[in-house]
């Protein structure tokens, strides 16, 4: 048999579980996220890297 609880009791164990579930989820998708701003930190170093080349390349042309 179950035990009875009172409203007080169920709310509190209800509010439990979704702080636990909120916590998981924002654990889960925060390691998520930082994946992909180390993958698009690199794709943008790369971008960067490049375009400061293309830069120097013209400058140097025009003052040759």
């Amino acid at each position: 048999m179950s035990k009875h609880r009172t409203f007080q009791e169920v709310a509190t164990k209800a509010y439990d579980m979704e702080v636990t579930i909120a916590n998981h989820h924002k654990t889960y998708f925060g390691f998520t996220e930082s994946k992909k701003d180390k993958a698009e930190f690199k794709r943008n170093v790369g971008f960067s890297k490049n375009f400061t080349k293309v830069v120097t390349s013209m400058f140097e042309a025009q003052l040759l």
